[in-house]
């Protein structure tokens, strides 16, 4: 059973962003992948590339698709100088960063994955504010360093 999925369309930007548990998002998405008016991609974040844009970390986890240990976290302060981030580095990659974004004046905490799903983290006086933000975090910091990969497997920027 699939839960409750809200969208947005911006015709003008192309985009649709879908807003719900990340599982019935995919699910909806495998569903209707070859319906002619929905084209969707798989969305790929570079994220040694989106680590760069960023002032500081908050969260970030590490994946380790062949190692004993799948998959490590850390959380804190100053992150990047430790030597757990930087053997977790050498030797796995990052698969979600979490830090503060400012906008407005105002620090949110928001999450970023390796797919592309952007999680705000704050609470929001309406879904219209959510929105905003996602869009400016996706045109600050995403738009340059995100690649889409077709149902077939190709790679596009």
């Amino acid at each position: 059973r699939m839960g409750v999925i809200d969208a947005f369309e911006s015709p003008s930007r192309k985009l649709l962003f879908l807003s719900g548990k990340k599982r019935d998002i995919l699910d909806f998405c495998r569903k209707h992948s070859n319906h002619e008016a929905l084209r969707f991609n798989t969305t790929l974040v570079d994220m040694a590339r989106l680590l760069d844009l960023l002032p500081s970390v908050k969260g970030v986890w590490f994946a380790f698709p062949n190692g004993q240990l799948r998959a490590s976290a850390l959380m804190g302060h100053n992150l990047e100088g430790t030597p757990d981030f930087k053997h977790y580095r050498k030797h796995g990659t990052i698969s979600t960063l979490s830090f503060m974004f400012e906008m407005g004046g105002t620090l949110h905490p928001i999450m970023i994955t390796d797919d592309g799903a952007i999680v705000v983290q704050g609470v929001y006086r309406s879904r219209s504010d959510e929105l905003d933000l996602a869009l400016e975090i996706k045109e600050k910091l995403l738009d340059s360093i995100l690649k889409t990969e077709e149902l077939s497997g190709k790679v596009r920027r």
